[in-house]
């Protein structure tokens, strides 16, 4: 691996001696080369101005060699867009996960970043990307978009393409979202809203507040899903919207569930399916282009289609939390989603002594740490349950160390 100088060759001379001669490069370009061989074997030769530059570039070659660590610098001449593209092309997730992942990279990233190189993405040029983001997006909605970035950017070093995630830099900090605590609908509220709603509509509420199901999933709960006999609600599908085209899928995390069927929602389930018999749809499942799948939905259209939740959300929810006072006609109805049903199952539950490895089954959480995060202050007072735990336990030692003691007293017979 020598330092080499391009401009001069080196000539022997007939005696046998050495002579510098200037070489046909000589003035022209860059001055040093470093010669070497990568990973693979092939001949590498970067050149620099100064003899300086050319030998601490060496030195990272050598050392980036021996740590098994050396990336090609031509490999990372290829486009942020063009690599993120494919990279999120073969991605095992979710199509409407994928969807939204490309329409973030699409608003967010390409417009600013996507003709930058990826060997030119510096910690620098991603700092000042973050900076901008964030003086008109929200931290949450920042954080997402970055992670996204970054993953793309990991699957570059992964291939190869570049040595360092620049996201990953010590320098780089990702926004933390602002933490705000859940505060839960109270029943009135929920009653309110719900008489506020047409009555094809007003049973909506229910499988959210009594069983804290998602939109989507209570969107596609069908007749045969609830268990009137055995008291089971079985939570097996949701509808979201894929590329404009509305689609069966799992349930969140792929995870079907059980809950138990509580009677009330049991009654008012049965007397909506009464009044507006279930209806047989039949969907794509995942994407618009997967096997047709049939199922009898107890809430659909006046037309007997499926619910858009873009057109419930817009002309049936917020008109409802309008006229229960909730918000007013010019507030954004975003904080109070079909959301604020579930977080009110919690607090019931919670109320009620329900763990929270329960409460997380339920609901459909993929770790009940991320529940416990999300409703720990919810839960009731610990101090006070914790003395009346002792009091409880104590009390009853109390009473059986009395009864223990008590004189042997013989009834007298007459």
């Amino acid at each position: 691996m020598p330092v080499v100088d391009t401009w001069y060759r080196t000539v022997k001379q007939p005696d046998g001696s050495t002579k510098k001669e200037k070489s046909a490069h000589y003035g022209r370009g860059k001055r040093w080369a470093v010669r070497y061989r990568d990973d693979d074997g092939k001949q590498k030769n970067p050149k620099f101005r100064t003899k300086v530059e050319a030998e601490q570039h060496l030195t990272n070659i050598k050392g980036d060699l021996q740590r098994g660590e050396y990336v090609d610098p031509k490999a990372g001449k290829v486009t942020l867009q063009a690599f993120a593209e494919e990279w999120l092309a073969n991605l095992t997730v979710e199509e409407s996960t994928k969807e939204a992942m490309e329409k973030r990279l699409q608003l967010h990233v390409f417009p600013h970043l996507g003709s930058q190189e990826l060997r030119k993405l510096k910690p620098s040029v991603i700092r000042s990307w973050l900076a901008g983001l964030q003086t008109h997006l929200a931290s949450s909605s920042t954080r997402t978009i970055f992670e996204h970035l970054s993953g793309a950017l990991a699957a570059a070093v992964d291939d190869g393409l570049i040595a360092r995630n620049p996201c990953a830099s010590s320098s780089v900090k990702a926004p933390v979202p602002e933490k705000r605590k859940v505060v839960p609908w109270t029943l009135e509220r929920v009653a309110a809203v719900e008489e506020s709603i047409p009555p094809r509509y007003r049973a909506y509420v229910v499988p959210g507040a009594g069983c804290g199901l998602r939109q989507g999933e209570t969107i596609g709960l069908a007749a045969e899903d609830v268990g009137f006999l055995d008291g089971t609600l079985y939570v097996r599908r949701q509808v979201k919207k894929v590329r404009n085209k509305l689609c069966f899928a799992p349930p969140k995390h792929g995870k079907e569930r059980e809950i138990p069927l509580p009677e009330h929602v049991a009654l008012r389930l049965s007397a909506h399916m009464a009044q507006f018999p279930p209806v047989s749809v039949t969907l794509p499942w995942r994407h618009p282009e997967g096997e047709p799948v049939t199922a009898q939905l107890i809430f659909t259209s006046r037309e007997s289609k499926p619910l858009n939740k873009n057109y419930i959300n817009k002309f049936v929810w917020k008109p409802a939390l309008v006229d229960a006072g909730v918000l007013s006609h010019q507030a954004s109805a975003r904080e109070y989603g079909y959301h604020a049903l579930r977080h009110h199952f919690a607090s019931v539950l919670l109320e009620a002594g329900v763990s929270i490895r329960a409460l997380a089954e339920y609901l459909g959480h993929a770790d009940p740490g991320f529940t416990l995060r999300t409703y720990a202050h919810m839960m009731p007072n610990s101090e006070a349950r914790m003395r009346g735990a002792i009091d409880r336990v104590w009390s009853m030692a109390d009473d059986s160390h009395t009864s223990a003691s008590a004189p042997n007293v013989r009834p007298i017979l007459s």
